[in-house]
């Protein structure tokens, strides 16, 4: 293709994109101008989501108008979660999934700080000799892998907040986030009072440090289910076991009520309730 027939094609798709989407050519630089994609912030380089009514071979005229407000957003807990950023905790430690290790580039120590109120855990990068930096990750062939961190005494206090069974352990759910006012400041914010509840094994209850009288009057119970779950893999029968958060009738929050992402105020200025899990509560 020579340059005569590029620039005639280059024209053609221009025509096609100020007809069809006037919109997203009024948010594009002038021509010549030195403004690139590089230089622009996240949110002037990113795409506004449109319908191809080309494509179509619609009009919009030919759309219809609905309200959707009083629909609900189907929580992420009714759905497959592969590649989701997921943080677990067991009564002795908690760790994070792969993919949020990826999601944080060269991210190897941060800060956790637990919001009581919200019941909100924020995970904040940090420098390796920051007070209170965790390692969250280990490297292997230079690549940054999940870890196990050990810290029975915070997962103590988790267990406490949230009312929690020490005969199960919890997979919750994370976004990305960042600080009202310090949007160069990105955090990753996981909202625990929204979880999905799994059955312990009695040998990893044990091992975990879990006394069976800790258990109390729910003991029979879990360990009635142990039995049907063993049973279950003994004849190798799937059966997903977790329990959610969301009630049986519904399908998620309505779209009205719903937060698309968790808004964070500068840390310094959150209540008392947020504080620094400090070093001194893990054991690695």
């Amino acid at each position: 293709m020579n340059e005569s027939e590029k620039q005639t094609k280059a024209d053609t798709g221009k025509e096609v994109l100020v007809n069809s989407h006037p919109d997203m050519v009024a948010s594009l630089p002038e021509s010549g101008s030195t403004k690139t994609n590089e230089s622009m912030s996240g949110r002037e380089a990113a795409s506004k989501p449109y319908m191809n009514m080309e494509y179509l071979n619609m009009s919009r005229d030919d759309i219809r108008e609905v309200d959707a407000n009083e629909a609900e957003v189907v929580s992420r807990q009714l759905l497959s979660r592969m590649r989701e950023i997921t943080m677990t905790v067991r009564p002795d430690s908690m760790s994070f999934n792969n993919t949020c290790i990826t999601a944080f580039e060269n991210v190897v120590y941060v800060h956790f700080l637990m919001d009581k109120k919200k019941k909100l855990l924020y995970v904040k990068p940090v420098e390796q000799y920051d007070k209170d930096a965790q390692r969250w990750c280990v490297i292997k062939n230079g690549a940054r892998k999940s870890r196990k961190i050990t810290g029975k005494p915070y997962a103590d206090r988790v267990y406490r907040l949230m009312g929690w069974s020490k005969g199960y352990y919890y997979r919750v759910t994370g976004a990305p986030a960042v600080q009202i006012g310090q949007e160069d400041e990105y955090l990753m914010v996981f909202e625990l009072s929204e979880y999905d509840e799994l059955l312990l094994t009695e040998k990893a209850r044990h091992s975990a440090g879990v006394e069976d009288e800790e258990l109390g009057d729910s003991l029979e119970r879990i360990q009635s289910e142990v039995r049907a779950m063993e049973e279950d893999k003994k004849n190798k029968v799937k059966r997903r076991r977790n329990r959610i958060t969301v009630d049986d009738d519904a399908f998620g929050v309505p779209l009205k009520d719903h937060r698309n992402r968790v808004v964070i105020p500068p840390l310094d200025q959150i209540s008392m309730d947020l504080e620094l899990l400090t070093n001194t509560d893990n054991e690695d």
